[in-house]
């Protein structure tokens, strides 16, 4: 009686952990970049920050380079980004 019910259990952790495993690799956290006039930008990588001259340094998913003044940054934050 016990082997059933051990094999069973397997069974479920396998299934509940291949599940999990699945929505993860779906998934990829980014950082969001938002400005004040509303435009987004998705970066692997937290803006840089150049402070003397009050500019923000970033580089997109598609590889495009920007550069924004920090009066215009509105938020920055990771987040999850569908691959």
């Amino acid at each position: 009686m016990k082997a059933p019910l051990s094999a069973l259990s397997a069974i479920l952790f396998t299934v509940l952990l291949g599940g999990c495993s699945n929505y993860f690799s779906n998934y990829r956290t980014v950082y969001r970049i938002e400005t004040t006039t509303g435009e987004r930008y998705y970066s692997d990588d937290e803006p840089d920050l150049n402070d003397s001259q009050g500019i923000y340094y970033l580089e997109d998913l598609d590889g495009n380079t920007y550069r924004i003044e920090k009066a215009q940054m509105y938020k920055i934050e990771k987040f999850k980004h569908h691959k």
